[in-house]
């Protein structure tokens, strides 16, 4: 993949996981070490009050599943272009809806888009470039072929996802 002129593909690092892009399996983000990965799946419970004075819960739905991530690239004398070009993937990355596969040790966590990043600074991580990152399953409804909403009639279709995850 082509960022602001540089190549990403010439770019040589050890990795322990892959973030790739998912449509053409293309390695997208790619660190010295993740020194961290964890998955999260989470439900959300509804309830009421009643007269009794308690909460009555009568129904529970899945949230998407998460995963945090804690990426390092030593900052070297001849890697700056290469801290630049994270810099500017990561951006590119959480500005739009991409899919992406997260292969980790416990296996191949697909469909997921980046929502938000950190770069944290501070004497102790001097020497590395530290990123977290925070990514959110995309839905599988989401991910069929999506249709331009102008084309089609709207009576009883229901809600219709219109922009394009690429």
């Amino acid at each position: 993949m082509i960022i602001n002129g540089q190549d990403t593909s010439k770019i040589t690092y050890s990795t322990s996981y892959l973030i790739t892009d998912a449509k053409t399996n293309e390695i997208v983000l790619r660190f010295d070490t993740v020194e961290e990965c964890n998955f999260k799946g989470a439900s959300s419970v509804t309830s009421y009050p009643t007269e009794y004075g308690i909460e009555a819960t009568d129904y529970k739905y899945k949230n998407s599943d998460t995963i945090n991530a804690r990426g390092l690239i030593a900052r070297r004398s001849n890697n700056d272009s290469d801290v630049d070009l994270i810099r500017n993937q990561l951006k590119l990355y959480q500005s739009g809806m991409y899919a992406i596969n997260i292969q980790m040790k416990s296996g191949l966590k697909q469909n997921y888009t980046l929502e938000s990043f950190e770069i944290p600074e501070s004497l102790d991580n001097y020497s590395v470039l530290e990123v977290s990152m925070t990514f959110k399953e995309i839905p599988k409804f989401l991910q069929q072929q999506n249709r331009a909403p102008s084309n089609y009639d709207t009576v009883n279709t229901g809600i219709v996802q219109s922009g394009d995850i690429q």
